[in-house]
């Protein structure tokens, strides 16, 4: 499950005012979600080789903490882990929500077998991973890899992360709902990324041109990734990213437009395997390993 997206299908559900709720109070629900959905597969928690918290923001994988989340403005150092192991006997394991992403897609998925890659999720906001040399890389102390806090615009919105025009203003649901405003498909219902991907799917031009537009700025901020570190693939999933139709063509033509390194080696954008699932898939793979090279 995710702490980060209230519109996730499963458990999190009843968990809509999280971004503000006491800590405590949210992850007891989430206990108690868990709970109700072992005994519904008729199985008892006992029996679970381990459980995986994939959550966005900063986090201590070692000590099982939150240190700060974007998406959770209220949670500060928060002992995810250890709350919830104490109300539930099973092993627990906190992990980043874009780890979680890259390990379902590097492990089992789009990525498998790929010594160079580049995964990133759209959503509520931009998560991303980094294989390389055959190995997921999180920096010294495993915070690394933010990649959707990258600077590309220094006049940019403001960012709940404390900068000023990050990758994700551009790319994310608040950009979708903005364009959205700006090309009149929220005043005829489609408001939200659900609406308008409904819209783009039956042919409207507005709705595919919209995520085009998506594509256009992913590709630029991919440039500079590219540039840098030449990954031999990239890896796009999350829940807008359903609207990959549109948007990775789009991305493909800018990031070749823009990225000297591309236009020497072309690198494919492909679709998640698991789609917008792959954070879920990814946190129960780790969930009962003593694997750390996923935080």
């Amino acid at each position: 499950m995710r702490l980060d997206d209230g519109a996730t299908n499963g458990p999190v559900t009843v968990l809509r005012d999280h971004a503000t709720a006491d800590p405590g109070r949210v992850i007891a629900q989430i206990a108690l979600a868990i709970r109700e959905r072992v005994d519904a597969a008729g199985l008892r928690i006992e029996e679970l080789a381990g459980l995986g918290i994939g959550c966005a923001g900063l986090v201590d994988g070692a000590r099982g903490i939150l240190r700060t989340s974007p998406n959770l403005p209220s949670w500060h150092d928060v002992p995810i882990r250890d709350e919830l192991a104490a109300r539930l006997p099973v092993r627990v394991r906190l992990i980043n929500d874009a780890s979680a992403f890259l390990a379902a897609e590097w492990l089992a998925g789009a990525a498998r077998g790929v010594d160079d890659a580049l995964v990133l999720t759209l959503g509520t906001g931009v998560g991303g991973g980094l294989i390389l040399g055959g190995r997921p890389y999180r920096g010294p102390t495993g915070q690394g890899g933010e990649l959707g806090h990258m600077t590309i615009d220094h006049d940019g919105p403001a960012c709940p992360c404390g900068n000023r025009g990050c990758l994700e203003r551009f790319v994310a649901q608040g950009a979708i709902e903005q364009l959205a405003v700006d090309m009149g498909l929220a005043a005829e219902g489609a408001d939200n990324p659900k609406r308008v991907f409904e819209r783009a799917e039956a042919g409207d031009q507005r709705a595919r041109d919209l995520y085009a537009e998506i594509g256009r700025r992913l590709g630029a901020g991919l440039a500079g990734l590219v540039n840098l570190l030449e990954p031999r693939l990239i890896v796009l999933g999350g829940g807008i990213a359903g609207a990959h139709a549109w948007i990775v063509p789009a991305a493909g033509q800018a990031l070749m437009e823009r990225s000297m390194v591309a236009r020497q080696h072309p690198v494919p954008i492909r679709p998640a395997h698991f789609g917008s699932e792959a954070g879920i898939v990814g946190a129960a793979l780790v969930a009962g390993r003593d694997d750390t090279r996923f935080g």
